[in-house]
């Protein structure tokens, strides 16, 4: 979603606009994403945090699947019903 944002602003203002909300809404909320949780958790891991392997894929596994529940549902779904091509008849 954010980068339609992105790629709808024009200057470099616009693209300031367009990106930092909605990431510092997701932020505030405490919603996580497969991929920056692919770092952040081996990263905290690294710098001597009380983690395991089986609790890594304990969180990674349900935040995947509901990301991509989320995409394919919230994201793709809503792309399709906005820019369905309109029926003739």
């Amino acid at each position: 979603m954010d980068l339609a944002l992105l790629q709808a602003a024009r200057s470099v203002s616009d693209k300031f606009l367009a990106i930092v909300p909605p990431i510092s809404a997701f932020v505030l909320l405490g919603y996580e994403h497969s991929v920056a949780n692919m770092y952040l958790i081996p990263a905290s891991w690294a710098s001597g945090a009380p983690l395991d392997l089986p609790g890594f894929f304990a969180n990674l596994v349900p935040v995947t699947v509901s990301n991509i529940v989320g995409g394919a549902g919230g994201v793709a779904l809503t792309y399709r019903f906005a820019y369905r091509p309109k029926l003739r008849g």
